[in-house]
């Protein structure tokens, strides 16, 4: 059709200069379609029909408050924003609702109108007119990623799979939970709901499978890095926790303490049996095993004191030019002798408890 036209313009021109000036104002006005068709991929007034046609637009395209008519699945919600996650494939858009339309459960898939907006320096879809279609959609599987890809790129508002071992697990507001994953030596946030007849603690050094949406944090410990948005039925425990964590081998902390000079630490939680030697009250322990000192913080300390011998373990990390131990959790074996705490009763001698001596009091734990 293009070059039928094109025959047209450049055919000999009979009728003089009208027809010649008409001809070429012709050419530039399909010269000027064709830049305008390559250059915003879409004639004005057309409708974008998914979530992935919508992400590959530029800035500056999503600005111009176009239309869009797409189907997804609610994959997250934040009520208190009013805001809902579409997922379609593994591309994710942000939605801006009102009222009642926010009132989506995850896994319901919907028919979305509205027009693009970009909010923030992120492509968003100020929502029109949202309808639930048919029975809940199968949410997809997810992307698998790992932590140290969250990191690396710029993943915000990709639906996601990473795995990891669970360095520390809390309640939140809202009944969700916290749960810090490590892998490698690094770690990474995700959020979601309790995991039915599960708390924190039956997470804690286990390996979780968790599928979410990459989203930037706007607050607290997290902010300005982004976190990971989930739903309790989007959480798997792929390896269940150790029954007991300080049966693990234990190692001296000189030999922890070479780790100075490596560029890579050991991503394996480390158990250690030593004598706390500094006890600072923000939560900070210095110990010492008799072969070299290292601090060591745990989640709660302030039931230990200088002097009991403890069996700690947590993750290797750098503070400085030093090598800590980190997210850590310890139980007393011997607790120092004070007449009068009788609630920490037991004799030390000042050297490290022999076996027998330490199994018969491994009843105080803290972290």
């Amino acid at each position: 059709m293009l070059w039928s036209a094109l025959k047209f313009f450049v055919m000999p021109c009979p009728r003089g200069r009208s027809d010649i000036t008409t001809r070429i104002l012709g050419v530039g006005l399909l010269l000027f379609a064709g830049f305008v068709s390559e250059v915003s991929g879409q004639l004005p007034g057309v409708e974008l029909r998914s979530v992935a046609e919508i992400r590959q637009l530029s800035l500056e395209d999503a600005d111009r408050d176009l239309r869009v008519d797409f189907q997804g699945v609610v994959a997250a919600r934040l009520r208190v924003r009013k805001r809902l996650y579409v997922v379609d494939g593994s591309a994710v858009l942000p939605l801006i609702v009102s009222g009642t339309n926010s009132n989506f459960e995850v896994g319901q898939r919907v028919q979305v109108r509205g027009k693009t907006a970009v909010i923030n320096g992120t492509i968003n879809c100020l929502v029109t007119d949202i309808l639930p279609i048919g029975p809940p959609g199968l949410i997809p599987p997810g992307e698998p990623i790992s932590i140290r890809e969250l990191h690396d790129q710029d993943l915000v508002y990709r639906w996601v799979k990473v795995e990891g071992m669970v360095q520390s697990a809390v309640m939140r507001p809202r009944n969700r939970m916290g749960v810090t994953l490590r892998e490698r030596g690094r770690t990474f946030y995700v959020t979601s709901r309790q995991l039915p007849d599960t708390t924190p603690d039956d997470l804690r050094y286990g390996t979780l499978e968790a599928t979410g949406l990459v989203v930037p944090s706007e607050g607290g410990a997290t902010a300005g890095s982004p976190i990971l948005w989930a739903d309790g039925s989007n959480l798997k425990i792929t390896k269940n926790p150790p029954r007991n964590p300080f049966t693990r081998a234990q190692q001296p902390i000189a030999e922890l303490l070479e780790y100075r000079e490596s560029n890579r630490l050991p991503a394996r939680l480390i158990n250690v049996r030593a004598r706390v030697v500094e006890a600072a009250p923000n939560g900070g322990l210095w110990i010492d095993d008799g072969t070299g000192r290292m601090r060591f913080m745990a989640r709660s300390s302030l039931w230990l004191r200088a002097g009991d011998w403890i069996d700690a373990i947590g993750f290797l990390a750098r503070e400085e030019e030093k090598i800590v131990m980190d997210s850590g959790t310890a139980q007393i074996i011997a607790p120092r002798f004070d007449g009068a705490q009788s609630s920490r009763a037991g004799r030390w001698s000042g050297d490290q408890p022999s076996g027998e001596h330490s199994h018969n009091h491994r009843s105080s734990q803290v972290g």
